[in-house]
């Protein structure tokens, strides 16, 4: 049992808290040691619906500048300058 007061664990039939000195009430302090604690949580903000992102291809511009790129770092292996 605990007291209704100050939270104290009280000794069962006992007069008087041990803590705060005052009588412990037996009806409400068994309630409050019966009482299920619901830890509490937010709810999540949900954001509105958005409609879906098209995906973009690349341009014939960047294809080009890949395959430059590709080709200076291949060609060296391939072809040894002044070797």
């Amino acid at each position: 049992m605990y007291c209704e007061h100050c939270g104290a664990k009280v000794v069962d039939g006992g007069q008087l808290c041990t803590e705060c000195g005052l009588p412990p009430s037996a009806g409400h302090a068994a309630e409050r040691a019966m009482a299920k604690v619901i830890p509490f949580r937010p709810r999540k903000k949900t954001s509105p619906a958005r409609p879906p992102k098209r995906k973009r291809r690349p341009s014939a511009t960047s294809w080009w500048i890949i395959a430059i790129v590709a080709a200076s770092l291949i060609i060296p292996y391939l072809w040894p300058l002044g070797h």
